[in-house]
């Protein structure tokens, strides 16, 4: 190998490095950092489901969670809140006991009904009736929402994960988001976190466990370990897994998706050794992109 080669592939590793040190954003780069071990995160949507066949009970599957020291980012809907879900308080006991063992609230739309044809599959982005809600009342629903949170749970969210098919729409613009006051989101189409805009998303793409039954369950953790892999192998390592409320209930096939859980976090864990982070997607924004949040302060 001659020198000028030599010269130009010391340049291209230079160049290379350099780049892998940032995300690739829209606007200027910011300082990122690999996580420690292979990162997963483990997300709940739709809490809490205005489904009550299987009762409102999800103990299980926080413990589950709880024996392989991992944290869920629990996404709320904030209008159940102040619906009968919440009517005897039990729903807020429940998020405030889940908070206080270190899992994580985030705000999952306002009411995941779409005003404009009552769909429960999106809210603000239509594709029903083709229309999007005006920047103005998106803005005021979201605010809205982060109003109920602050008053119900004693903090105001900084993360927003947009309802349904919102967030293929509403990902590339993120206006009302940002106008609102967010600045992580927990979306998208990526599978790695990244910055695009204003906006920080810690995603988390892959579900497998969408109403679970026996039937499926052996093809569907099949499914989620290969997907692990896969991701699990790269820089970084970043596995985000979205599950939805109401069948990681109790009272929900017998408990299926707790026993599912146990199962796949038992499988993590013998592949990576233990050196596994189970993180909120707020960790996974603080120690990444090195930024500080105000610590929490539940009622």
């Amino acid at each position: 190998m001659n020198a000028k080669l030599l010269i130009k592939l010391f340049i291209f590793i230079i160049v290379l490095l350099f780049q892998t040190s940032f995300l690739f954003a829209d606007q200027e780069p910011i300082r990122v950092r690999k996580f420690p071990n292979v990162c997963v995160t483990l997300r709940i949507d739709d809490v809490q489901s205005r489904i009550t066949t299987y009762g409102q009970k999800w103990d299980n599957f926080l413990e589950i969670a709880e024996k392989h020291g991992a944290k869920l980012t629990l996404a709320v809907v904030p209008h159940r809140l102040i619906e009968e879900q919440n009517a005897d308080g039990k729903l807020v006991d429940q998020l405030q006991a889940a908070v206080s063992r270190g899992h994580l609230v985030i705000m999952h739309g306002y009411n995941h009904i779409c005003p404009l044809c009552l769909s429960s599959g999106h809210e603000f982005c239509c594709p029903t009736s083709a229309r999007v809600l005006t920047i103005e009342k998106r803005v005021k629903y979201l605010k809205e929402g982060m109003d109920i949170l602050e008053q119900q749970l004693g903090r105001r969210p900084v993360f927003y994960c947009g309802p349904g098919s919102d967030d293929e729409i509403e990902s590339p613009n993120y206006d009302a988001v940002t106008t609102a006051g967010f600045r992580f989101i927990t979306q998208g189409d990526k599978t790695y976190p990244f910055k695009r805009k204003e906006v920080i998303e810690v995603p988390c793409s892959d579900e497998f466990t969408w109403a679970l039954t026996p039937k499926i369950y052996k093809k569907s953790l099949q499914e989620a370990k290969l997907r692990f892999l896969k991701l699990a192998k790269r820089s970084p390592g970043y596995f985000g897994l979205c599950f939805h409320d109401p069948f990681i209930r109790d009272g929900y096939q017998n408990g299926l998706l707790a026993q599912w859980l146990d199962e796949f976090l038992t499988y993590i864990d013998q592949k990576t050794r233990g050196k596994v982070w189970y993180a909120t997607n707020e960790e996974v924004a603080e120690w990444y992109f090195e930024l500080t949040f105000p610590k929490p302060s539940y009622q």
